[in-house]
Formats: C-alpha cells, sequence, structure tokens
C-alpha cells in the first residue's frame, strides 16, 4: 500500500510540476500566401517557476516518420516566457518572423501534419504509433507531445490537432493532455503583436504591447486565467483599423487573482476572425483570503477563511465542475470523498474575489 501511494504522489507531483509545453506550430513559411517566410514552433513555460531546459530537446518529424530532426534545448525559461524555435523556409513568400529566434533549425516542417515531441534529454522519442503519454511506458523523457494535422500516428489523447495551413498554425488553447481539443487552428493574421509586456505594480497587473502594423482590425480582448487555463475575458481594447505605422496599448486588471495569473491578448479583425497572443505569467502574492489543509487528501478538506459568504467548486483538469458548494461562511470543513484520485483545483468566489488552489485525491 505504501509503494501505491508514493508511485501516485510521486506521478501527481510530477505533473503538478509539468510547466514547459508546446505552445504553437506554423509549418506553412514561405508557401503560397504564407503570411511569414519562416516555419517556427515556440514552448512556453505555462509554470510559477523558473524551469532549466539544459540538455533538452525540441523534436520533429513527418506525420508517420522517425524522429530526424533535433534541436538540442538550453538555458532557463521564466514563468510566462515563450521561446521560439525557427525553422526553414518553404519558399520565397511572406514576410520575416515578428519575433527573435532562440534557436534555429535548417528543417522545413511539413505545412499540415507531422509531430513535435518536447524531450527532457536528446534520446530520439520513441515512434510507436497511438496515443502517446508523456513520462510513462516508451516516452519516459517526453514532456510534451503534439502530433498536428488528420495524418499524424501519434498524437496524446483521443487524436492530433486540426490540419493547419500556410495560413494557420495550430495553438495551444489548454491542458487536457488531448491534441484534439487543447489545439485550434488560428489564421495568421497582418497584425503584428510586438513588445507584449505584462507587469504587476501596486497591487496591479500593467499589460502593454504595440503593433507594427494593423490590417482590418476591430478590436483586442484581453483575457485572463489561473491555474486551470480556463481564459475569460476582462477587457477590451479598440483596434485602429489600419495601419502602417507603430501603435502601443496599454490595460491594467484592477483586480488580479491571488497566485498565478495568466494572460493573452485575442485579436478581432471586423469580419470575426481572430488569432491570440502568446500566454504571458504574472504572480500576485497578496494576503490569503482562504486556505485548505491538507492539499493531498483521502477525502476531507478543512476551509479556513474569513469570508461570509462564498462559493466552492472543485474543477478537475479538464476543466468541468465536480462538486460544488454553495452559500457557505466562514472556516468549514467539506468532503470530497466520492471524488476519484488525481489533481483538482479548489475554486472559492465570494462575489468580488476568486482563490484557486491546487488540491490532490489520494
Amino acid at each position: 500500500m505504501h509503494k501505491i501511494l508514493i508511485i501516485v504522489i510521486l506521478l501527481l507531483n510530477q505533473c503538478l510540476n509539468s510547466q514547459v509545453l508546446i505552445s504553437e506550430i506554423y509549418g506553412g513559411g514561405g508557401n503560397s500566401g504564407a503570411p511569414f517566410k519562416q516555419d517556427y514552433i515556440s514552448i512556453t513555460n505555462y509554470g510559477s517557476t523558473i524551469q532549466n531546459i539544459n540538455g533538452w530537446s525540441l523534436q520533429y518529424a513527418a506525420s508517420a516518420s522517425n524522429f530526424n530532426s533535433i534541436v538540442n534545448l538550453s538555458g532557463n525559461i521564466s514563468p510566462g516566457e515563450v521561446i521560439y524555435i525557427c525553422y526553414a523556409s518553404g519558399g520565397m513568400n511572406g514576410g520575416p518572423l515578428p519575433f527573435t529566434c532562440n534557436f534555429t533549425s535548417s528543417t522545413n516542417l511539413n505545412g499540415t501534419d507531422g509531430k513535435v515531441a518536447l524531450a527532457n534529454n536528446m534520446t530520439t522519442v520513441d515512434t510507436t504509433a497511438g496515443m502517446v503519454t508523456p513520462g510513462s511506458g516508451n516516452y519516459l523523457n517526453v514532456v510534451d507531445f503534439v502530433g498536428y494535422g488528420n495524418s499524424a500516428n501519434q498524437y496524446e489523447g483521443s487524436g492530433p490537432t486540426a490540419r493547419p495551413s500556410n495560413t494557420k498554425s495550430v495553438i495551444r488553447i489548454q491542458e487536457t493532455n488531448n491534441n484534439s481539443s487543447d489545439f485550434t487552428t488560428q489564421t495568421l493574421m497582418p497584425v503584428i503583436i510586438k513588445e507584449y509586456q505584462i507587469y504587476f505594480n501596486n497591487n496591479k497587473t500593467h499589460i502593454s504591447f504595440s503593433t507594427a502594423s494593423e490590417t482590418n482590425n476591430d478590436y483586442f480582448t484581453i483575457e485572463r486565467a489561473a491555474d486551470d487555463m480556463s481564459f475569460e475575458a476582462i477587457g477590451m481594447i479598440t483596434g485602429a483599423g489600419n495601419s502602417n505605422t507603430e501603435i502601443r496599448y496599454q490595460f491594467t486588471d484592477d483586480k488580479p487573482m491571488k497566485g498565478m495569473n495568466y494572460y493573452r491578448i485575442k485579436q478581432t479583425d471586423f469580419d470575426g476572425k481572430f488569432t491570440y497572443s502568446a500566454v504571458k505569467s504574472v504572480r500576485y502574492d497578496r494576503g490569503e483570503r482562504i486556505s485548505i489543509s491538507p492539499q493531498m487528501t483521502e477525502g476531507r478538506l478543512h476551509l479556513t477563511t474569513t469570508w461570509e459568504d462564498y462559493t466552492i467548486s472543485i474543477i478537475n483538469s479538464a476543466g468541468q465542475e465536480m462538486k460544488r458548494f454553495p452559500s457557505m461562511s466562514l472556516s468549514q470543513s467539506i468532503s470530497i470523498d466520492e471524488l476519484q484520485t488525481g489533481l483538482y483545483f479548489l475554486r472559492a468566489t465570494n462575489g468580488a474575489e476568486i482563490e484557486t488552489l491546487k488540491i490532490i485525491k489520494i
């Protein structure tokens, strides 16, 4: 029993510490109609701590082939930081990429179908067709895996992502270990967001960004998420429509959530088409409004708070609400005995404030 419990705890801790994930893949660079001349893949640190990636690798393969393109990664990735691995060009169409390349490769990515693996060493990733479970079985060295396009013969979850194109990338919108639902295609619009920065000051999050140019740009939506990566709109900024000069924008989140706050910018055209920026994060360490014990429980949780009217929701890693405790007041005990073993998020809200805390059911 003790050995089983230790294994469960280790696996759940690994889930908690899986911070760095593949966030976007674009393989149509240089092709007909492409907005950019080069292919690229981005990886993002969605966690709250710096991640060292010395000795890690980013590996690419055609949809049903072996991984024969391996880029050696190095350095640290800070929370919210995005790093870009730039690849070759399929032609002469498109402009330069609107960001600095952290690593480069001479490989030309397939624009519609392929496989990408983020590994914690330089060992070539296994190519057995079917579902990939990072950190398990034949994939012990895999941190994250994405099969993109209909023909990809390996993927996380139930299937690969939708098929990108010369004008579309696949971009992460959540993390449930299922490529088909964790990614969506986005059209790479000629609205180029640059100098995208966030910082925390005076209990507020300040977001600033600029555009190098804008075409048919209606508005920007500022979206925010907690650790469960369920993004919600918190503000809107009107776009310039059409512009060939740099324009700067600013937004202030006056009521950030305690802990990690993840932000992204959704740009929407007049015709309703939209695209997302990279995700960035900042930590807000105000005094706790609510605390729980133990964080790792067999079924009973003790809540300590001075809130007099609040609701508790227990949410699984897929973002589904599994239990709700309405009309709570002051410190209480609740039971999650009937829930299966795994990682959950306890979300407490009193109408004006939201607290999101991680819990583990063992």
